[in-house]
């Protein structure tokens, strides 16, 4: 029960900070989640919120998505995340997953500062 009513308010200051800063669901949800249902399928749960949302807003803003933009992004951005989470899955291990715990902690931070905002990066031989 007291898990229960964490989980609970976490997910209402996560969905507050999401409504301002547009992330933190997934930052502050899938920790919490996964102490007691594992990481795996805390990041699947949390999908779910994330699913729901993109296809909302698409649907309000699809005649003013580029469609050629959509298509290779969309596409790249897939193949990343699929091949990303086979990877993981094949070789996952504690430090790898502390690494993508610090990217995330680093990731929400950076965003919720501001610090995001002034951060530029580079191509090789920019």
């Amino acid at each position: 029960m007291f898990y229960d009513i964490c989980v609970f308010l976490v997910a209402l200051i996560a969905g507050g900070v999401a409504s301002v800063s547009g992330f933190g669901i997934g930052s502050l949800v899938t920790p919490v989640l996964s102490l007691s249902v594992g990481t795996k399928l805390a990041i699947a749960i949390v999908s779910v919120p994330h699913l729901v949302g993109t296809t909302i807003r698409f649907l309000m803003l699809r005649q003013y998505v580029d469609k050629r933009v959509l298509i290779g992004f969309g596409i790249m951005s897939a193949t990343g995340g699929l091949l990303g989470a086979l990877l993981y899955a094949s070789f996952a291990t504690p430090a790898l997953t502390l690494i993508f715990g610090a990217i995330l902690l680093f990731a929400g931070f950076t965003g919720a500062s501001g610090i995001s905002e002034k951060m530029r990066f580079h191509g090789i031989g920019s």
